[in-house]
């Protein structure tokens, strides 16, 4: 009724976003997470191509860096479950199959198509 918008988005990142839409140019801030910042980009409609040329390694470099944090994490969890279960056995051998088809594309054809 009062023709306001509201956005359930991170204050930190919606700052970057907001000046992107002022001056043009988009910039990262130091203490935004890269993961987030990308989901908030996406949401936004906003690609990596938008950014100046000053912050396009910093992001890409930072974004890279949580991204292999994240499968190391991803695989470590995986390698504990598998252990946990038992790999001998032939549910331990099954169990580790499907969650390398889900979830690890780089360990078979069928994960890469799945």
């Amino acid at each position: 009724m009062e023709n306001e918008l509201f956005f359930d988005r991170s204050p930190r990142s919606f700052y970057p976003i907001l000046n992107f839409y002022r001056t043009g140019k988009l910039h990262l801030a130091e203490d935004v997470c890269a993961i987030s910042f990308s989901d908030d980009l996406t949401y936004w409609g906003i690609t990596d191509v938008h950014f100046d040329v000053c912050c396009l390694p910093k992001y890409r470099q930072k974004k890279e860096f949580v991204n292999e944090e994240v499968k190391k994490v991803i695989e470590n969890q995986c390698h504990d479950f598998v252990r946990s279960t038992g790999s001998k056995n032939w549910v331990g051998l099954y169990q580790k199959f499907l969650w390398d088809l889900l979830e690890v594309p780089t360990s078979s054809k069928a994960a890469r198509v799945s």
